[in-house]
């Protein structure tokens, strides 16, 4: 309990500061949106339990005694849902993204990756990079992001974001934003 406590502290102070690093912006140079992340497994990689095995199932995904759980290529592929916003239009595509953790033996751990964004509405895409903290036992979790836009309406704009997963039964919450490069 108390390390969901934690990682929900450390994800809200983390959120306030991304919105905050870039400081004050003319109102037409940002442009903000937020919505519901959503993404299921098309992939689901190379897992590799140290000291068990992996089960075959989606939890626990490695035998007792395992010490250490790497998760090397994982591919997903999502969308946002009730997106509002003056961004909003820009994230009306679908993502794929690919997937690397570091977990311990509880199924906590640094996770990080690569994704492309397209966005047919505005004829382009994102590329980009996120990182971030899960807990996989209790399905919580902060990620964050950068990407840049190619092609069409995209080209020269860079997007940021973050997303935040509660925990337990609650949908994760993102918030991305759009700058001038």
């Amino acid at each position: 309990m108390l390390r969901q406590v934690s990682l929900v502290v450390l994800l809200l102070v983390a959120a306030v500061l991304a919105l905050d690093a870039d400081g004050p912006a003319a109102a037409s140079k940002v442009l903000v949106a937020s919505g519901k992340p959503t993404s299921q497994i098309v992939n689901p990689g190379i897992l590799i339990c140290e000291g068990g095995q992996p089960t075959g199932l989606a939890a626990p995904m490695c035998s007792p005694g395992t010490t250490k759980i790497l998760i090397r290529n994982l591919i997903q592929e999502g969308a946002y849902q009730d997106l509002t916003g003056t961004a909003a239009a820009i994230f009306r595509g679908k993502f794929t993204a690919v997937t690397q953790c570091n977990l311990d033996d509880k199924y906590y751990g640094f996770c990080w990756g690569t994704f492309e964004w397209a966005v047919p509405e505005m004829g382009g895409k994102f590329e980009g990079s996120w990182s971030g903290v899960l807990d996989y036992a209790i399905h919580a979790g902060y990620l964050s992001g950068n990407a840049y836009g190619y092609g069409g309406k995209l080209e020269g704009l860079r997007m940021t974001f973050d997303e935040l997963y509660p925990g337990g039964t609650a949908p994760w919450v993102g918030i991305l934003k759009v700058l001038p490069q």
